[in-house]
């Protein structure tokens, strides 16, 4: 499997929770790990997985992974203020083709439970899921915060206003936005000073 670890010391605001996911390096697939089960799920559309609680730093991931694959990983941070973009890539891992190694059945089982038993504590069911963007992109893309609600609300086109705030005179070069038949409109593009009234 893959050991994974990550800093969470000294940060600030305080992480309300984690999300982390896998690159299939051959493949370019990318994989989320459910913060409750500990299992490694496909990224898919519309599909959600809980956080991982803030308390955890590592993890042993074993359920998802497939014998012989090569991954990198990313973390986001969830804070009161919101998400963070994911991190850079981790340095590549190449699992085995035998996928646990020389490790034994029964010494493999003894870190499944236990890695499920951390995972399935009550403080993750507490916590909110996350959506992986629909692409991944290390050092800028972060995930969706999901609240509670009726869940077929998922199945229904539903309007959305996004805003973009690029700060410093050149950020916005070679940035475009215009309308992309039904599934974006450009409403309005506000080139002024921050803090200045943006009409929105």
């Amino acid at each position: 499997g893959i050991q994974v670890s990550w800093s969470g010391a000294g940060w600030q605001p305080r992480p309300l929770g984690w999300a982390l996911c896998l690159k299939d390096v051959d493949w370019g697939l990318w994989y989320m790990v459910d913060g409750q089960t500990g299992v490694v799920e496909k990224v898919a559309l519309g599909k959600d997985a809980n956080l991982i609680p803030p308390t955890e730093t590592s993890l042993s991931l074993y359920m998802g992974l497939s014998r012989g694959r090569s991954y990198q990983l990313c973390i986001s941070v969830l804070t009161e203020v919101g998400w963070s973009a994911f991190s850079a890539l981790s340095a590549r891992v190449d699992l085995a083709t035998t996928l646990f190694g020389k490790k034994s059945a029964a010494a493999l089982a003894q870190d499944m439970t236990a890695s499920r038993q951390t995972m399935g504590r009550a403080d993750a069911q507490s916590l909110p899921r996350f959506l992986p963007p629909a692409r991944i992109c290390p050092g800028s893309s972060a995930p969706i915060e999901l609240l509670e609600g009726p869940r077929e609300l998922l199945a229904t086109p539903r309007m959305l206003q996004v805003k973009l705030a690029l700060r410093g005179e050149k950020a916005a070069e070679g940035v475009t936005a215009k309308p992309l038949g039904k599934r974006l409109l450009l409403v309005q593009r506000v080139d002024r000073p921050l803090g200045a009234s943006s009409g929105f």
